[in-house]
């Protein structure tokens, strides 16, 4: 069993499981915490933060493991490339 198994535990009121929903402890960084806390008091619940982030990190992975390229375009129409590291 990985890690993240052993971190993961999936349990309903009264203690039965259920694939419904996934309670997980994480350690994260000071930093990390201010940027939840950010997206929070801009009324967006820590739990759909991190949906979302894990949402778009797997979107960026799955692209780039198909050989997209990821880029940013500002306002003025510059575009960078996001260069991941492996």
């Amino acid at each position: 069993m990985s890690d993240m198994e052993n971190a993961v535990t999936r349990t309903e009121p009264g203690g039965t499981r259920s694939g419904a929903s996934t309670r997980l402890s994480v350690n994260i960084s000071e930093a990390t915490a201010e940027v939840l806390q950010k997206h929070k008091r801009r009324g967006v619940s820590i739990t759909e933060t991190v949906r979302r982030a894990t949402a778009v990190y797997d979107l960026i992975e799955t692209e780039a493991a198909k050989g997209s390229k990821i880029q940013i375009v500002d306002r003025d129409g510059r575009t960078r490339e996001l260069l991941l590291i492996p």
